[in-house]
């Protein structure tokens, strides 16, 4: 059971504190932020809450949300808490709502179900995520990833973007997914090329590597449908290392 700090909803148009909704499957958009450390440092917040503010222009909903998640974070945030959690903003046409969980994934061992479906909507991060939910509900979320594919090209992760090694090249879904901060994050310092990646082709990588805020760096093990296992590291070592020495230096510029 996830272990969460608090959970909160308010009104658009005042800001007043109102009953908690997760806001799932209403009109509206959502983000999550990873926060690491007693510095509390929320890692890419600037271009999440950008981001969202987007994809809800996108469908006419119209906050302004930066001032007051600000002031939230001052007032709810401790500095007796060493954070390694998951800061959720979900915005609706009439509610904000905030959630901080603490993150609990499995990152030993981690494979993947491959299952044919597409978000509606992928360009944004909406909140229809019914049918997610769903699909999250048959597997062990903590040690298990669902790949999205259609007509037979894959897209994305249910909570992650995906990226492909095949003989030194680092690959990424090109079109039918959301390409999510962390991806952006990585892209700045890899050549990661978009590129059309065919279900019938999975056993020719090399490597496999999820990304996302809540579980970072991923190297999947092994994805059981197809008899795929991953055969190298080389790809997720650097991918870690750059992560693992962003998230040091950050928390020490916070700390000074």
């Amino acid at each position: 059971m996830e272990k969460i700090l608090f959970k909160k909803s308010y009104s658009h148009n005042n800001y007043k504190e109102k009953p908690f909704d997760y806001l799932w499957n209403k009109k509206g958009a959502f983000t999550s932020v990873a926060v690491y450390g007693r510095s509390k440092k929320f890692l890419h917040f600037d271009e999440h809450i950008y981001n969202l503010t987007r994809s809800l222009k996108k469908i006419g909903v119209k906050v302004n949300l930066k001032p007051f998640l600000n002031s939230f974070i001052k007032k709810n945030f401790k500095n007796n808490i060493k954070y390694h959690h998951l800061f959720r903003v979900a915005v609706s046409t009439k509610t904000i709502s905030i959630s901080l969980r603490k993150i609990n994934y499995n990152t030993n061992y981690v494979k993947c179900v491959l299952i044919n479906y597409q978000r509606p909507n992928y360009k944004i991060k909406n909140l229809k995520y019914k049918k997610t939910f769903d699909f999250l509900k048959l597997v062990n979320n903590r040690n298990t990833e669902c790949i999205f594919y259609k007509n037979k090209i894959i897209l994305e992760g249910s909570t992650t973007n995906i990226v492909f090694i095949y003989k030194n090249q680092i690959l990424t879904p090109k079109e039918g997914c959301y390409h999510g901060i962390s991806l952006k994050f990585f892209s700045k310092k890899f050549k990661i090329k978009k590129k059309n990646i065919f279900l019938q082709n999975l056993n020719n990588y090399d490597e496999i590597i999820l990304l996302g805020s809540g579980r970072g760096v991923v190297s999947v093990d092994e994805i059981p449908q197809i008899g795929w296992k991953k055969r190298d590291n080389l790809f997720y070592n650097k991918f870690y290392q750059f992560y693992k020495s962003y998230i040091n230096k950050t928390l020490s510029k916070r700390q000074k």
